[in-house]
């Protein structure tokens, strides 16, 4: 029993675990209560694992367990990259439902991020804030949609460990309005990357100061500012602390601005000029643009931000800063994104639509030039395919492509087009399976019902853009579609509404009102907090995967890739990335690419063109006479989509972009 505590150990030191799901598989059969109950969190899981667990252990577990504690040796059994290194700032990452710092798609992408560079041993730190609070639970309320709660996370209960320098423990001051902040560090480790969490929780703050990494997205203005400021000042602090050589700033959205600031303070310090200093940094810097909504690009108040940034304006010039935050010099505001821009020599959107996009929302900064020659380019997004794909896809992936099945390179394509259809049925039913049984668990539908039924997947944040009462624009119409069919249809809905935020939670509650009416509710499923565990079962076991977001405001949309490995067919407005791969061979697609004259006229084109491919092509495919063209559909959609929307290829694309000469 004392060699298997000691392998169990292995995976509670790191976060291993967060990147190689297999282990957390693994874990859930010696005691599944106990998983379930620990969030997932191996450290704490381990610590609560009763002995006689332990030793009835049967032969095939012990030998799972061997075999899984090789694979984490031959994984860190690789030199560590010698630098110099990208430092990745971002204010979210989502790395694993145990460890809540994260909020959506953006956290998501930043953790898949930070996985796919240390599986590809690169010289890589990710930086961001550790939230005592996380981003908040969930419960759905039939009055307003959401209510929300906020429990304490212990760093401590977690894989990470307080950064010391000299033995001491490591704290950062960070000048912010009239006085000093600390941070401490948490140090989590991936191989051999890091990621660096400041947290201002720390007894010589003010009491006001230690809720600053409180929450995500929690506060007013003045409260986020600061937040950014621990972020971007500590940030670079940090490095300079740990005597890190970096190569590249690499700023995953606007909110991560103020890494500007310590670095133009060092330049000028040394007597270079302000606008050689500019220079400097725009040669070091890179920056993701992840919002082509207007309103999701942050904008504080000038008044407000003389007040905040006071202490960085001794030998800063605000009039040079200030209009660094500008298109026009009368602007209102200071604009993150805007700065983030000016401040960057390299800029990318996150999908080719997205791309064109963002050259049309910025070509105020650079007015001379036309609009091809705006100077953002894209890299659609990917996802870590090891830590989405279903164990049963990923055995048929292994078997065919070999140990590397989630580095795929383009060729992988002729191949995954010989995959065996019965085995994709396989796969699937298996993880159907698990997604009805998380619904039966949590309503009043039963499994047996949920397996036979075509079920619809719809899992994201509820911003109002992405529209997730669309589908209700004509329930007379819906209901008749849903009458008609030959088998139950059975729309999965899951995500939670910025707390701030109205619309979206009464988009919430609209759902949950139907999935507590008497018809609907053979129809509308509403699961409760979303999360990175709930969205893999989602992903892994729906039928078709629906995405209607108002076009062009989806950036990229990882979740449909997520489904798509899987074998899940996409019903999906052309918006993102679905306008790259899409063909009639390997989903469905909602809408047109024309341009509108209101937002109402779009709806209703929309809402009608749903009805009418749900009614005509996604229902009709999953009939059983159509079955094989469905599977060959369910083919198409992997092998299109598994080696070219995946973090491999996504971080190749960026270390071409980084050695690009800033323009």
């Amino acid at each position: 029993m004392k060699q298997e505590k000691k392998y169990l150990k292995q995976f509670t030191k790191n976060l291993y675990y967060t990147a190689h799901p297999q282990v957390g598989e693994f874990l859930e059969t010696i005691d599944k209560k106990l998983w379930k109950k620990t969030n997932h969190n191996p450290k704490v899981y381990a610590k609560k694992l009763k002995a006689k667990r332990i030793r009835k252990m049967s032969i095939k577990q012990k030998n799972t367990l061997s075999d899984l504690v090789k694979e984490y040796h031959q994984y860190h059994n690789i030199l560590k990259p010698s630098g110099p290194y990208t430092a990745y700032f971002c204010m979210e990452y989502g790395l694993h439902e145990s460890i809540p710092i994260y909020s959506g798609g953006l956290g998501v992408l930043a953790g898949d991020h930070f996985k796919q560079a240390a599986d590809m041993n690169l010289p890589f730190i990710a930086i961001g804030l550790f939230y005592r609070h996380g981003y908040f639970q969930q419960k759905k309320d039939e009055s307003v949609g959401q209510r929300e709660k906020y429990p304490k996370v212990n760093p401590k209960k977690l894989p990470f460990k307080r950064v010391k320098q000299n033995g001491k423990k490591l704290v950062l001051p960070i000048p912010i309005e009239n006085r000093t902040v600390y941070a401490q560090v948490w140090e989590g480790k991936l191989r051999h990357n890091s990621i660096f969490l400041l947290d201002t929780d720390l007894k010589k703050n003010k009491k006001e100061d230690r809720e600053l990494t409180a929450t995500l997205y929690g506060g007013d203005s003045k409260y986020r500012i600061a937040q950014e400021l621990i972020l971007g000042v500590g940030g670079i602090l940090l490095l300079e602390k740990l005597n890190y050589k970096i190569s590249k700033v690499h700023l995953n959205e606007g909110h991560a601005g103020f890494t500007f600031l310590p670095r133009v303070q060092k330049l000028l310090d040394k007597g270079m000029s302000f606008e050689d200093a500019i220079l400097q940094i725009r040669r070091e810097t890179l920056f993701t643009t992840h919002t082509p909504v207007p309103a999701g690009n942050e904008v504080f108040e000038d008044s407000l931000l003389r007040i905040m940034l006071k202490p960085y304006f001794t030998t800063l010039d605000k009039n040079k800063f200030f209009a660094l935050g500008k298109i026009q010099p009368d602007d209102p505001g200071f604009g993150m994104t805007v700065f983030a821009l000016k401040t960057s020599g390299n800029a990318n959107a996150v999908s080719k639509l997205h791309g064109e996009v963002a050259r049309q929302m910025w070509h105020g900064i650079w007015p001379q030039k036309s609009l091809d020659e705006v100077p953002i380019t894209h890299i659609t997004n990917g996802i870590h395919l090891k830590s989405w794909v279903a164990p049963e896809f990923r055995k048929l992936y292994k078997n065919l492509l070999g140990e590397n099945w989630h580095q795929p390179e383009k060729e992988a394509t002729e191949k995954l087009l010989t995959l065996n259809l019965s085995e994709i049925d396989l796969a699937h039913q298996v993880a159907k399976k698990r997604l009805a049984t998380y619904i039966a668990r949590h309503t009043n539908l039963s499994k047996k019902d949920l397996n036979k039924a075509l079920l619809i997947g719809f899992a994201r944040r509820f911003a109002t853009y992405k529209r997730a009462t669309l589908l209700f624009l004509n329930e007379k119409k819906l209901q008749e579609i849903l009458e008609h069919a030959p088998f139950p249809v059975i729309f999965v809905f899951a995500g939670k509404a910025h707390p701030a935020d109205k619309p979206g939670k009464e988009f919430i509650r609209k759902i949950i009102e139907k999935a507590n009416d008497k018809f609907w509710s053979n129809h509308i499923v509403f699961l409760e907090n979303y999360d990175m565990n709930l969205g893999r079962i989602l992903t892994q076991g729906a039928d078709v995967w629906m995405n209607n977001p108002r076009r062009p405001h989806e950036a990229s949309g990882t979740s449909g890739m997520k489904a798509a490995v899987n074998g899940v067919l996409n019903f999906s407005i052309l918006d993102g990335w679905w306008p790259e791969i899409y063909s009639l061979e390997n989903g469905y697609a909602i809408g047109t690419d024309k341009n509108f004259n209101s937002q109402q006229e779009q709806d209703e084109f929309d809402a009608n063109d749903l009805y009418e491919k749900l009614q005509h092509q996604v229902i009709e495919d999953a009939k059983e006479e159509n079955r094989e063209k469905r599977l060959q559909k369910m083919r198409s959609s992997i092998a299109s989509c598994l080696p070219e929307f995946n973090t491999y290829r996504m971080l190749k694309e960026y270390i071409k972009f980084y050695s690009v000469s800033a323009k």
